[in-house]
């Protein structure tokens, strides 16, 4: 099946095919990528099992993260559902990319809930350092009883070209769930707008992301941390009571500020070269006049 492809606004609009939720964003100096098949992500000393969610999120060509993800479940017991089509109980729907920077997909749990999910990308200027990446989760109770549901967001960020893990997570502000990672000079905040998470841990990888695929219900022990230095993932989780047929939406962005290398003592030397080839051109054009000639 063909894409779908038509013009909104101005802006370009593809309509992939069900099961076809690969992505890339791209904006000012930054790239992002959804992936939502199963692979291997390096990491100069650690291989990680990758699963569906942003698995690229590059700034100045810098990339900041091994997996962005959402797992969901309904009611109190049995474990949570990973969103993405590796998901038995969940329909994904088609994907619908809005110009380069902007992609929406919807995932239905027939006769519980559906979940339409919107990824908009904002980069900063080239060598800035800075970007963001917004999602907007948009639940609807599509049930004949109110819905207790129950949403994680799952970060696991790093910094490629450090050897090793040295990131410090931090969880402040109680249930407003400031998230600040940092490594090496590089800072990441996430924030989520209403309603704020219930709970939120920092926990050493992989203990958070095996919680969240077990067959156990995952309760977040609201340990925020600074915790590190280490590979610390982090999690949130919104416990939702969602009236028949209404809506809830949960937004987090993540912004990133990378670390501007300063002047190095190359450019310092640079210009003393500069500096000394001015002075003997100068020396040429202009010969010193003082002695006399005999």
């Amino acid at each position: 099946m063909a894409a779908a492809t038509g013009v909104i606004a101005g802006m370009q609009v593809v309509a992939r095919p069900a099961n076809a939720a690969v992505f890339d964003l791209t904006n000012g100096n930054a790239t992002a990528s959804f992936n939502n098949t199963q692979g291997i992500v390096q990491q100069p000393d650690i291989s990680k099992a990758r699963q569906t969610g942003i698995t690229v999120f590059q700034v100045d060509n810098m990339p900041v993260q091994y997996q962005n993800g959402f797992w969901v479940r309904v009611g109190s017991s049995g474990g949570e559902s990973l969103v993405g089509p590796n998901t038995s109980s969940l329909t994904e729907g088609p994907l619908t990319q809005i110009g380069n920077n902007q992609a929406s997909i919807t995932y239905t749990d027939p006769g519980s809930f559906t979940l339409a999910l919107n990824t908009v990308l904002a980069g900063g200027a080239i060598g800035s350092g800075q970007a963001s990446l917004t999602q907007t989760a948009n639940i609807t109770n599509v049930s004949s009883s109110p819905l207790d549901f129950h949403l994680f967001e799952y970060y696991d960020f790093f910094v490629e070209d450090v050897s090793g893990t040295s990131s410090i997570v931090s969880i402040t502000g109680g249930n407003n769930a400031l998230a600040t990672w940092t490594e090496n000079g590089t800072n990441i905040d996430v924030a989520v707008s209403s309603p704020v998470a219930n709970r939120y841990e920092v926990e050493d990888y992989p203990i958070l992301r095996n919680s969240l695929n077990d067959s156990s219900p995952t309760v977040l022990n609201n340990d925020g941390g600074p915790k590190g230095p280490g590979d610390l993932p982090f999690a949130l989780e919104q416990d939702l009571n969602i009236p028949i047929g209404q809506t809830i939406t949960i937004a987090t962005q993540e912004r990133v500020a990378t670390a501007v290398p300063e002047p190095t003592e190359e450019v310092g030397l640079l210009l003393f070269a500069s500096f000394a080839t001015v002075k003997l051109f100068l020396r040429r054009a202009y010969p010193f006049r003082g002695a006399v000639s005999s």
